[in-house]
């Protein structure tokens, strides 16, 4: 008969189970109380139009003291119910509930247990229903605790230590340093870190890799640090940028390069990649003589576009000696002609002798000498 009794039990707790979700009549609910300090256990009610209800519960006096019950005088209206109650400090709760007028509508959180914590730390104390009978049937309800009812309850002491809890706005895990609470239990949307820069921002907290942005994404109080580039201006658009002024950006604003090796950033002919060839006496010719390890112009070069020819100037110390044919070659011919001159080798004459016959210099050279001048 013992066995049945027990089944039975068990069948009622599995439709109380399938009827609600939150129900957990066969549960026991674990609750966490402050030592020395008080809590509250709300009892809940899932029936209507209660005209009576009978409690007995039991709990365990050396961890725990029972200081009140009252009503809910939302559920149970003052005018239309009266409570009964015998808290005897023997470890038994009883109430009785009745309605003095016209039962009202009575479904939900009815009544609210008071007690204090007197155990040890860490010790463990249960709270269970002995009897709980609504308008003299097996009532539907029992402890509220963690959005869950059951018929009983465990109750751990916790040491009376509170802890500063910091608000976590944006739900990053990271708490704001300038609004806290100090509390035993963590409250839903604190936490116990304060570590946030930025509180209205998810993507903002320590554990982000900073980005080039203008914020501090990592809170380290920097701001893009190692994400950024100094870049120099290239005022000359030669794609050298001036040492002495510069900038630290995200990206290459424009008239800005990576580099800082220009020499003089008003030039664009004067850069480290520029090629300066020899012309002493200034004629536009060059002897071929180079420099390319240099940025600044040397004294007495030119760059490749200042040239007529970056070759063949045979006296770069005169500049009426070059590879153009100018009245000075004219009148040397006209000198070997009339035998004042001999020498054929002079090396600014070479290539101009390539252009005559060189067996013998007659008028006729001379006339072609002329025409090309005059040219």
């Amino acid at each position: 008969m013992k066995i049945k009794t027990i089944i039975f039990f068990y069948m009622i707790c599995i439709i109380y189970s399938l009827i609600s979700s939150n129900f957990a009549c066969c549960e026991i609910i674990e609750y966490s109380a402050i030592q020395g300090q008080p809590f509250s256990i709300p009892l809940y009610l899932r029936q209507t139009k209660l005209t009576g209800i009978d409690i007995q519960l039991a709990y365990d006096p050396k961890g725990i003291d029972a200081t009140d019950v009252t009503l809910n005088q939302e559920t149970l209206q003052s005018s239309n119910y009266q409570l009964m109650k015998n808290l005897n400090n023997d470890g038994k709760i009883t109430l009785m509930i009745y309605s003095t007028n016209e039962p009202v509508d009575t479904k939900g959180l009815f009544a609210t247990l008071h007690f204090t914590a007197i155990g040890e730390v860490d010790g463990v104390y249960e709270i269970k229903f002995l009897e709980f009978d609504c308008n003299g049937e097996p009532a539907d309800g029992g402890l509220l605790l963690e959005d869950s009812i059951s018929n009983q309850a465990s109750i751990k002491i916790l040491p009376d230590i509170k802890y500063f809890y910091y608000k976590d706005s944006d739900n990053d895990s990271y708490g704001d340093p300038n609004a806290y609470t100090e509390t035993w239990f963590q409250p839903e949307g604190y936490v116990l870190n304060f570590n946030d820069c930025n509180d209205g921002n998810p993507s903002i907290h320590p554990e982000i890799f900073e980005i080039c942005n203008g914020k501090d994404d990592n809170c380290n109080g920097l701001t893009d640090e190692n994400v950024t580039n100094t870049y120099y201006l290239d005022a000359d658009l030669d794609g050298f940028g001036d040492i002495d002024l510069s900038t630290i950006a995200c990206e290459q604003p424009e008239g800005y390069v990576a580099n800082h090796q220009d020499c003089n950033d008003n030039d664009f002919k004067e850069n480290p990649q520029q090629v300066w060839y020899k012309d002493i006496d200034n004629d536009g010719y060059s002897d071929g003589s180079m420099i390319t390890e240099t940025c600044q112009r040397p004294n007495g070069y030119k760059t490749k576009t200042e040239l007529y020819e970056t070759t063949g100037d045979c006296d770069d110390s005169d500049s009426s000696r070059n590879p153009e044919i100018n009245l000075y070659d004219v009148i040397y011919v006209l000198q070997l002609v009339s035998g004042m001159h001999t020498d054929k080798n002079d090396p600014c004459m070479i290539e101009l002798y390539d252009q005559i016959d060189d067996s013998h210099v007659d008028i006729e050279d001379s006339l072609f000498l002329l025409k090309k001048f005059i040219e």
